[in-house]
């Protein structure tokens, strides 16, 4: 389905994402109803990036309840293409050959991260948003990147970490 309208939220979406370029993050808050298509401008605004080369997208999703693959661990399993089940000896192996491939360091605190026990976990919010804040500027080392927080509400964790990047220098980043 095609998108229409919106011309003036998308503009400043786009107006935003192109500022990032002098090394000051960004946020854009989208904000309204529920069924108002504020995921899909974001999406779009993804998709849209992505296909112009103009940044690589980031995704982390947040529900009420809580899955497998919510939150910020979530942004980085999406990214790499892990497979949802993986024991721990699997996921070390596909995020090393994943990390390998696109040169993104910390591929052993990315697997304590993404860890399926949780004493594996990185528990601590601090080493968490450092590891998830290298992890971004690896992924947007030749690029811009937008970080999509969807349905925020329900991810105080990711709020927090996103305060914590628009505090970050040189970092080309929207936070949407």
């Amino acid at each position: 389905v095609p998108f229409s309208g919106r011309d003036e939220e998308r503009d400043l979406a786009w107006g935003l994402l192109r500022a990032t370029g002098d090394g000051v993050p960004r946020a854009l808050l989208i904000e309204g109803p529920s069924g108002c298509g504020m995921s899909r401008l974001a999406e779009w605004l993804c998709c849209r990036a992505e296909e112009t080369g103009q940044a690589i997208a980031l995704r982390a999703a947040h529900s009420r309840q809580g899955s497998v693959r919510d939150g910020l661990p979530g942004l980085v399993a999406r990214h790499l293409r892990v497979p949802v089940g993986l024991d721990q000896v699997g996921l070390a192996r596909w995020v090393d050959r994943a990390c390998e491939v696109e040169a993104i360091g910390d591929a052993g605190r990315l697997v304590e991260l993404l860890s399926p026990t949780e004493a594996g976990r990185l528990v601590r919010a601090d080493e968490r948003h450092a590891l998830l804040e290298r992890f971004v500027r690896s992924v947007g080392r030749d690029r811009r990147v937008i970080v999509w927080l969807d349905d925020a509400q329900w991810g105080a964790d990711a709020l927090a970490f996103a305060n914590g990047l628009l505090r970050a220098v040189g970092l080309q980043a929207l936070i949407v």
